[in-house]
């Protein structure tokens, strides 16, 4: 995974061509500040941004409709370009990996920490939240109490409220 201008100063100087080698994804840039916003508003920053028709879009700035990130399968790997800076959220995370096959524990927006069969959730805001189970478990247990919430699931809906944290365990 690349962000912003991986690769785009080396030893022979500034190079976009350079950068889009080591990345396996061709871009473009302005070689002067210009305000793109992807998800957050950074402005006075040099823009990139993808100029491949074989990378998938992932996001695009609001300013030009610019590709401001993409995904490229390469013939052994895979290429995510990410072209603002912290441009890297909770949301664009939580797709990259779903769209790679990646076991995901929940939708973006709280903050989930896994340690084998062990799971703390901080709330970041109120509301319904589902946990999807750990591959090869189906039980969901409160961590303080050992009390069973929910058996034979892959997914547990519970209610979250803000600035609370919640410790579960898996089996």
């Amino acid at each position: 995974m690349w962000v912003y201008n991986s690769g785009y100063v080396g030893e022979a100087g500034k190079s976009v061509e350079a950068m889009s080698d080591l990345i396996g994804i061709h871009l473009a840039t302005d070689d002067k500040p210009a305000r793109r916003t992807m998800i957050m508003d950074l402005s006075g920053l040099q823009p990139f941004w993808v100029e491949d028709p074989s990378a998938v879009p992932l996001a695009r700035y609001v300013e030009t409709q610019q590709v401001a990130a993409a995904r490229k399968q390469q013939s052994k790997w895979t290429s995510i370009y990410i072209g603002a800076a912290q441009g890297l959220s909770d949301e664009l995370l939580n797709r990259i990996a779903r769209d790679a096959g990646a076991y995901v524990a929940g939708p973006p927006g709280q903050q989930i920490n896994l340690s084998g069969n062990f799971a703390s959730l901080h709330a970041l805001r109120s509301g319904d939240y589902v946990l999807r189970l750990p591959p090869g478990c189906r039980k969901v247990l409160e961590a303080a109490t050992g009390r069973v919430l929910a058996r034979n699931t892959k997914e547990f809906t519970f209610p979250v409220i803000a600035q609370q944290t919640y410790w579960f365990l898996f089996q």
